[in-house]
């Protein structure tokens, strides 16, 4: 079980095989799962500003309501690419939690608050055909956040 493990990280490692130069940009759109916050939709961006090293902004939108609280985050990642998949990140998320609570015959009441929070993680981008890859990450930004999508460039 263990070598078939290792033959699987392998064969990821070796299928990334793609333009990955200064000046690329590319677009993501995904799912994130965050522990805390559940499920949610991820948009954003990517821009290499030398061979290894990408400036990816994104937006996360997260779909479960608690009690009337709906959270959100800006993400902003810097990523070192060790190889043409494998990445490490480091960067920050402002996450934001807004929401009115109905007290019934007492009216309503609404706040909003954010946090910023430090992110560490890793990631690989698989390619799938032509210049479309999927993405796989994982990142600690006082939770675990566990996120997939398809990338393209233009």
């Amino acid at each position: 079980m263990k070598k078939l493990a290792v033959l699987a990280v392998a064969l990821l490692i070796s299928m990334g095989v793609y333009a990955q130069e200064k000046g690329v940009f590319r677009g993501q759109a995904g799912l994130v799962y965050g522990g805390d916050t559940e499920l949610g939709i991820n948009a954003g961006v990517q821009y290499f500003v030398s061979d290894k090293i990408a400036i990816a902004p994104s937006y996360s939108f997260f779909l479960k309501d608690f009690i009337g609280i709906r959270f959100s985050s800006f993400n902003i990642e810097g990523r070192y690419y060790f190889n043409e998949g494998l990445y490490g990140l480091a960067g920050f998320d402002i996450v934001r939690a807004s929401g009115t609570i109905n007290l019934g015959g007492l009216g309503s009441i609404g706040a909003s608050g954010s946090s910023t929070e430090i992110a560490l993680g890793a990631g690989y981008d698989l390619q799938l055909s032509g210049g479309t890859l999927l993405n796989l990450q994982a990142k600690y930004a006082n939770q675990i956040v566990l996120g997939g999508g398809i990338v393209f460039s233009f």
